[in-house]
């Protein structure tokens, strides 16, 4: 495997790679190996075009992504003040009534904000600390996955449809749910940038898009299938701005109550 440079963010990164203690300045190391579990993290960051700092949390979140290898799943959500329309610059809304309920719900400490996983740290569940989001994520997954997710796309008929697998691999809490969502990637519009200045060609990622079964998803009870072993199919018309071939699908099975996030997946949305 080639050796990958991953940043020491915080002393759990030092035993999940089994490396030796660095000086402060020296803060990225090379391993040749990473160790993962079957956990997958999805890392919701609340963002938004008229935000100054969102653009160093999107080049974070992207070398989280690479540095994780399809062990960790990054979500834009644009919503709040940051997000509105105005003017003639700011007319591009990525904003969802879904991600505005979320928006609301948990309450973003700042902007940009992410959750890992919805996971509390240090007695909060949002966390603005750009630097701290790999460690949060390292930490995540350490852990094992009580279920397994199994997505299958498909371009059959005139919408795009998706079929979810979820399977027990352990025991699992009785109120589970299962939410699907999609994303569309690599839109081009204004975004504000750390010096104040607009740039009107901005790549945006991981755009929040839809959420597919409603904005809390489906309790796995109600799915068809076995006690370990249930089964849905999901449908969405895109509207025709939305590029297909940069859209995907994402799964994730959480508890209902503190919202965790047990397990997630994505696949493209054209197979």
């Amino acid at each position: 495997m080639n050796k990958r440079l991953i940043y020491i963010l915080s002393g759990i990164l030092l035993g999940f790679y089994g490396c030796d203690v660095i000086d402060e300045p020296e803060r990225v190391i090379e391993t040749d190996e990473l160790h993962f579990t079957n956990k997958v993290v999805l890392l919701e960051d609340f963002t938004g075009y008229k935000c100054l700092n969102c653009p160093t949390a999107a080049e974070e979140s992207a070398r989280l992504e690479e540095w994780f290898d399809g062990h960790l799943i990054v979500v834009s959500i644009h919503a709040g003040n940051y997000a509105n329309t105005s003017g003639t610059a700011w007319q591009t809304d990525f904003r969802t009534e879904a991600g505005e309920t979320y928006n609301e719900y948990f309450r973003p400490d700042g902007y940009p904000s992410a959750m890992t996983d919805r996971k509390s740290f240090n007695g909060t569940l949002t966390n603005s600390n750009i630097s701290t989001w790999a460690s949060q994520a390292v930490a995540r997954l350490a852990e094992v996955s009580p279920v397994s997710i199994l997505l299958t796309p498909s371009t059959a008929g005139a919408d795009p449809s998706l079929s979810v697998e979820v399977i027990a691999q352990s025991s699992m809490p009785d109120d589970t749910y299962l939410q699907v969502w999609l994303i569309e990637d690599n839109i081009v519009a204004p975004q504000l940038m750390p010096d104040n200045s607009i740039n009107y060609t901005y790549t945006h990622r991981h755009v929040f898009r839809a959420a597919v079964n409603g904005t809390w998803g489906e309790s796995l009870t109600d799915l068809p299938g076995t006690e370990n072993h249930r089964k849905g199919t999901y449908n969405y018309s895109l509207p025709s701005d939305w590029k297909p071939e940069d859209c995907s699908w994402i799964a994730f099975v959480y508890k209902g109550g503190s919202k965790e996030i047990l397990q997630s997946a994505t696949t493209d949305l054209i197979p």
